[in-house]
């Protein structure tokens, strides 16, 4: 039954495949789909079916690359999760570059940028601050959102194996997302872990980026003294990597430290270090902010002079260039430093300047915030409209290879609905065939129980008979009664003869049902032959027979001994009934190379030529029951002890010889 339901699990999974296939036939024959289309298919849609390997990893993480290339042209919250996937099974199956892309491609899902911050301090109080503008624009709610889970699972798993980089390079990132929406407590915390990573593993380029991120940190919690220590480790590990660009920014946020906490000497001279250096890399815009930072350290040693001078100069080249953030930070500062400076006339008219033009940057601020985000949902609908719309065509394209392969479907039902009518005439075949093999075991059953009856119930009886016929005849001879005591051994011999006959019925039966084995074993030949005459003795003398043992070698055999016995004691009975009166029946036997031969001469009757070609060709020499019976079973054991058996008839006698095998390397047989 469980082989029936197997096969019929196996049709219908093979119909299903065929209607599918005549259902779906632009599966199979359409346009080839774009490379982020069939990603989405294998890695999205036939999840369940992806096996785990290096190929299906760089699928992933080539997937997550592509979304994040094309964002919105997919469902965004899968991108992340299928980038972590690739991770999880790099873990999985122990795929240690995959573990290490892992990092590379989380930085270009999640357009992670490690930007070096710059401490920017605007000299008008309303100006868009960075908190403005991320309130403004959820510029850093979009770049981080979702990382932090995915950034601290992998930090715990790359600690675990000891991959310290790569630990510290996520951390670094986790503490990126903390610090850009002004949680510095917790960017401080993580700076620390991701700073214990690098130095393990001596990586000085991302160690001065910790620090001065750090030293921001601290800086923006006012804890001045600990950014400047910050900003002194960074300083030294840019000096080791030789990081000119990193140094520049390292010396400005320092001055602003420093200015912090009224060092102004010490201030100015990290602001013209840094002036000079980003001079000489020949960045001319950076140069007014720089500008203007000497004469905000001037203006706070009240050496306004100096500071009008530097803060005009910062004005006149920003104007120049149509940096208009400069400009507006320029005209404030002036009319600041002019009002201490007891100018107020001049500085009413930088006021009003600025005043002006920090009006309009503010307008066209939020004139392109909603252009952007305008643009992004447009964006964003219209390739929500493309894909729905290309939807709709591969449905419509599906459609009408349906009504085309309406006759393949049709074709498919057909042959359907004949392979299970063949299957349940198969069935109801097997089932009938079980059912005649449960009828012929119970037959099988019935026939040995018969024969284990007859071996219990018959030959019982004959032994229990020939026990008490032994002392009958002892008891008639002392009577000296001639009458009784031959009738009494005739009784014994034909009682004899029935035992035989039942032996023969019984190894008969055996050798029907298969059960009977041939346990060839070392078997002397005399007291086997002995045994056997003695048997027959009384028998031969009923008839006037004799039975003469000549010329018999004390060898042995490797035979079995009740085969043996029931081979010569069915040869020795089989002269006594046909040979007729007096009877002389000669055993003897001869090694013949690896057997021995025996030879069973009578001086009977003999046998026809008809019954001698008979027993030749393997069918039995006469019409008696017992003849028959007892030849078929001498064949037999004959042949499974591999001998071979030879008959010779005259009208002067019969002999009848068979060869069996010695046993080899036995000493009796090497003498």
């Amino acid at each position: 039954m469980k082989s029936f339901i197997l096969k019929t699990n196996q049709f219908v999974f093979l119909l299903a495949t065929c209607i599918l296939a005549a259902l779906m036939p632009g599966v199979l024959y359409g346009q080839p789909a774009s490379r982020v289309d069939s990603l989405y298919n294998e890695l999205i849609v036939h999840f369940d079916e992806l096996p785990e390997d290096s190929n299906t990893v760089k699928k992933m993480y080539e997937y997550a690359i592509l979304c994040a290339e094309n964002e919105g042209a997919w469902n965004s919250l899968k991108q992340p999760e299928v980038c972590y996937e690739g991770f999880r099974m790099s873990q999985r199956i122990g795929y240690q570059k995959g573990l290490q892309d892992f990092v590379s491609v989380l930085k270009q899902s999640f357009k992670q940028s490690e930007e070096l911050p710059l401490i920017v301090v605007h000299t008008y109080p309303d100006a868009v601050n960075r908190k403005t503008f991320r309130l403004l624009h959820q510029f850093r709610k979009e770049l981080h959102g979702g990382t932090v889970d995915y950034y601290s699972q992998a930090y715990d798993f790359y600690m675990s194996r000891k991959m310290f980089r790569e630990a510290g390079i996520v951390r670094f990132w986790n503490a990126i997302s903390y610090y850009d929406t002004e949680n510095f407590a917790g960017a401080g915390i993580m700076f620390s872990e991701a700073r214990t990573c690098f130095l393990t593993a001596s990586d000085h380029y991302y160690l001065s980026r910790v620090a001065l991120f750090y030293g921001c940190s601290h800086y923006y919690s006012g804890n001045y003294p600990a950014a400047i220590n910050e900003f002194n480790l960074s300083e030294n590990e840019c000096l080791i990597i030789k990081d000119t660009s990193s140094l520049i920014k390292t010396l400005y946020n320092r001055g602003e430290g420093y200015l912090a906490i009224c060092e102004y000497q010490n201030a100015l001279d990290d602001f013209q270090q840094a002036y000079s250096l980003d001079t000489l890399s020949g960045n001319t815009i950076a140069s007014e902010s720089g500008q203007l930072k000497f004469a905000r350290v001037y203006y706070a040693l009240n050496q306004y002079s100096r500071s009008i001078q530097i803060a005009k100069l910062v004005l006149e080249n920003a104007r120049i260039k149509k940096d208009k953030i400069a400009e507006t930070d320029a005209l404030y500062f002036l009319s600041l430093v002019l009002v201490d400076a007891g100018q107020k006339d001049v500085a009413v008219d930088f006021l009003l300047d600025f005043i002006y033009l920090r009006d309009s940057l503010f307008t066209a601020e939020v004139n392109s915030f909603f252009d952007e985000r305008e643009l992004h949902w447009i964006n964003k609908l219209g390739r929500q409209g493309t894909y729905q719309a290309f939807i709709d065509h591969e449905r419509n394209k599906y459609f009408v290879e349906w009504r085309k392969s309406r006759l393949v479907v049709w074709g498919v039902i057909f042959l359907a609905i004949i392979l299970a009518v063949f299957g349940i005439v198969l069935y109801r075949s097997n089932k009938n065939k079980k059912q005649a093999n449960i009828y012929l075991n119970q037959l099988d059953k019935t026939r040995n129980l018969f024969f284990s009856i007859i071996a219990h119930d018959l030959r019982g009886p004959l032994i229990a008979t020939d026990y008490m016929l032994k002392p009958a005849i002892s008891h008639a001879e002392e009577k000296n009664d001639q009458v009784l005591v031959s009738s009494l051994k005739e009784i014994e011999m034909q009682n004899s003869r029935r035992k035989l006959l039942l032996d023969n019925l019984l190894s008969w039966a055996a050798m029907q049902r298969g059960s009977m084995k041939c346990n060839l074993q070392p078997v002397a030949i005399k007291p086997l032959i002995e045994k056997v005459i003695s048997f027959c003795q009384f028998a031969a003398k009923q008839t006037g027979a004799s039975v003469i043992i000549d010329q018999l070698p004390d060898v042995t055999l490797l035979a079995d001994p009740d085969m043996m016995e029931l081979i010569m004691r069915n040869l020795i009975d089989n002269s006594l009934k046909h040979g007729g009166h007096e009877v002389e029946i000669k055993i003897s036997g001869a090694v013949e190379g690896p057997n021995l031969r025996f030879t069973f001469d009578d001086n009977g009757k003999g046998m026809s030529e008809e019954a001698v070609e008979k027993f030749i060709s393997g069918t039995t020499p006469d019409n008696t029951g017992n003849s028959k019976l007892g030849l078929s079973l001498i064949r037999y054991f004959i042949e499974q002890q591999n001998g071979k058996i030879f008959v010779q008839s005259t009208t002067a006698g019969c002999s009848l010889s068979f060869t069996i095998p010695l046993l080899i390397n036995d000493k009796t047989n090497e003498v």
